[in-house]
Order: C-alpha cells, then structure tokens, then sequence
C-alpha cells in the first residue's frame, strides 16, 4: 500500500545492487530521498488505470479492474524484456491491484511485502496531500492564501472523516491482496515486514534473499531510515466506520502474524 514504507524498503535494496530498473522515478513530497519506481511499471500501471476510469494514484475502493488484451500484451512484452536482467526486481505500489496478472507471467517471482498500520497510512496520506497543498499555496498573494486556510478548515471539518475512510477502503483493498498473492505463492516465496521494525527485520529478509540465489552486497539498513519521517503514532484522530475498521484490524493481525523480526505485533 501506499505509504507504507516502500520507498525506504526499494532504496535499501538498490544499494545492496538488486536491479530496480533504468529509470526511477525521483523525489517528491513525503518521499524526499526518492520513490525509487520504475517508470515502465509506473506508467503502464497508470496506463490501466486510466483505463478504468480511475486516478493514477490508484487509491481505489472496488474492483475488478478490466485489462484489454493491448495492455495485457504491454504487461507480458515488459516483463519479457525485463527478465533479459541477470537479477531484478520492481517496486510499485499499483502492483498489488495487478498481482493475479502477474503471477500468470512471473510464476516463480519471489515477494517482499511491506506493511503498515491502517491508522498510520491514513496519517501520512493526509499529511502528504497537505504539504502538497501548501507548497502549492505557499507563494501565491496573501488573499489566496488566506482563502485555502478558509477552504481547508472546511474541508477538514465536512470532507475529512469521508475521505479518510475511502483511504482505509483503499488499505483494505491493497492488503487484502497481498494476503490473496501470499496464499497463492506460499509463504516459502516470501517475506513480511512492518515498516517500523525495517530495520531488525533486514537481516532475515537479506539471508532470505541469498537462501533464494540472489547475489547482492548487505548494506546497514538503518543508513537508509530517515525518523522524522516514519511516524510512530497518527498526527490526529480519525472517525473511521467502524465495520472498515474491524475488517483491517483482521487483515493487521494476519500480516503480523506473517511478519519476521521486530514488535510489529505489538501494536495496539
């Protein structure tokens, strides 16, 4: 799911030498040291999107998503040209809403999934839209600022509490999914991790990664956590329905019982 520690787990793996791909995509609000995409992925994936008259930040609460043969030929031709590569990887979010698509075409592909608490999600999606706003805002004339501070007392008072639960779909969603693709992979094909125990859980998750024959260079995990920008607890309560709720408390517990290293299951 989207922020959910992807980013810190992608540039961690770059620098032990896994090929993540020829263009990455860079830096931006809430992922300042990069986002560490690959930009064929990136775009095909939002290619699809489109396609199903849905946003390219795929930040959705139903499925199915339709794909045309056309895009399922462009799925299969980039795969085909990537596996060229000696060792390689991607990391995308989207990814998650196309897992079935690619297991038919990556059957024996190895998975390390990375989750994050639902409330904490929430937290940084919000957060994030608001440092864009600001940036956005921040050198326009006192009066038009000064009416986005008006709007956005509004929307945090009327909009927020929806918004916020159509984020939580949106974890459901994704999660959801990465436990369909672990019970049909198996757990022997993959690796679990909360992002906050990132850094104790990259020792197994490495001597995983070598059991499975890939060749790389472990690097100090904690050189690539940045603190200030994992948080440890929500910026603000929100009022999530509760039936949203108690399904990805269910989900939560599953990935925790999934997850290697650290006291990701002590959350409460």
């Amino acid at each position: 799911m989207h922020r959910s520690g992807t980013s810190l787990l992608a540039s961690w793996l770059h620098a032990c030498g896994l090929d993540l791909g020829s263009e990455l995509l860079g830096e931006g609000v809430g992922n300042e040291r990069g986002h560490f995409e690959d930009m064929d992925f990136l775009n095909l994936h939002e290619k699809c999107l489109k396609a199903n008259g849905i946003g390219c930040g795929g930040l959705l609460k139903t499925e199915p998503l339709q794909l045309s043969d056309e895009l399922r030929e462009e799925m299969r031709t980039l795969v085909a040209r990537k596996c060229q590569r000696a060792q390689w990887g991607w990391k995308e979010p989207r990814t998650c809403l196309f897992f079935d698509e690619y297991f038919k075409l990556l059957p024996q592909a190895r998975h390390l999934v990375v989750y994050r608490h639902y409330e904490l999600v929430i937290d940084s999606l919000v957060r994030r839209r608001m440092k864009n706003r600001l940036r956005r805002t921040s050198k326009k004339p006192w009066l038009k600022r000064l009416i986005y501070a008006l709007k956005y007392q509004l929307w945090k008072r009327y909009q927020l509490p929806s918004e916020a639960n159509q984020y939580l779909a949106s974890w459901i969603k994704y999660n959801q999914n990465l436990l369909q693709l672990i019970r049909i992979v198996g757990t022997e094909n993959v690796v679990v991790m909360d992002c906050r125990d990132f850094v104790t859980a990259s020792v197994p998750a490495f001597a995983q990664l070598q059991d499975w024959g890939f060749v790389l260079q472990r690097q100090h995990a904690e050189n690539y956590v940045e603190p200030s920008m994992i948080a440890d607890n929500p910026s603000q309560e929100f009022a999530l329905d509760a039936s949203l709720q108690a399904r990805a408390a269910s989900i939560l517990l599953r990935l925790q019982q999934l997850a290697i290293g650290g006291a990701g299951a002590s959350y409460e």
